[in-house]
């Protein structure tokens, strides 16, 4: 028998859906021509299906971002390059990669799980700590981060500046909200209205100040006891105590 969950058993059940899409009524249009039922289809680099679940886009982003993690695995490996630089490599090549999308991605506690668990196992490589210690206190926090990228593609959307269609999809879904949508990183001091929004997203410097404030931090250092290592070298930390003692 084919283990549930596995890349087999997915096949197969994509197999049975699309069959089953097959025999249901077809949309006609004025023309005559009817149109094809899918159970998949793919949209700007979205995977899209009929259940409107997200957990399979995410899921094909988090495998190519793997891909991209393992081709730049030597420099992200490589001691002799300063860690900045192999931060930097991460977050504009393997994030970028794993996490398109997110902004109009239901952050549902599946979903969640799937980027947290993608984050650990990367950060364990960089930062040289197991994966339950990045899992736990992570070196840099990625649903911080995707919360951060949302409220600011929000901002962007809200102001007319991603289109009309994306200003009525917004609409449609802050009327019809769902547990997990974009709506859910806002302040609990913005209005409570669709419109209140739309006003809040005209005050570019109020809506900045909003999205720097929930910005997450570039890297967090950890010593061995997992506490918060502030000080980055012998060098920072012997000018600090001479700071100190001028003062």
């Amino acid at each position: 028998p084919i283990k549930r969950g596995s890349v087999l058993y997915r096949r197969a059940e994509n197999g049975v859906r699309q069959k089953h899409q097959q025999g249901l009524p077809r949309v006609q249009l004025r023309q005559g021509r009817e149109l094809f039922n899918r159970y998949k289809a793919k949209l700007l680099g979205m995977d899209l299906s009929v259940t409107g679940s997200d957990v399979d886009h995410v899921r094909m982003c988090i495998v190519r971002a793997e891909i991209v993690f393992g081709e730049h695995r030597d420099i992200i490996r490589n001691n002799r390059l300063p860690l900045s630089y192999k931060v930097s490599t991460y977050k504009g090549t393997v994030l970028a990669k794993g996490t398109y999308g997110c902004e109009v991605v239901d952050l549902t506690s599946r979903t969640r799980r799937k980027y947290k668990v993608f984050n650990a196992k990367c950060l364990s490589v960089l930062s040289r700590r197991t994966i339950a210690q990045e899992t736990s206190k992570p070196s840099f926090d990625i649903l911080a981060w995707i919360r951060w990228r949302r409220m600011c593609w929000l901002g962007k959307a809200l102001t007319g500046e991603k289109g009309v269609p994306v200003m009525y999809m917004l609409q449609y879904n802050y009327e019809n909200r769902t547990a997990g949508d974009i709506f859910e990183c806002l302040p609990c001091a913005l209005p409570s209205s669709f419109m209140g929004l739309l006003l809040a997203a005209r005050d570019l410097n109020k809506w900045h100040a909003m999205c720097e404030s929930c910005k997450p931090k570039k890297w967090v250092r950890y010593d061995v006891e997992g506490r918060t290592n502030t000080r980055r070298s012998r060098r920072l930390s012997g000018r600090k105590s001479d700071v100190r003692s001028l003062k």
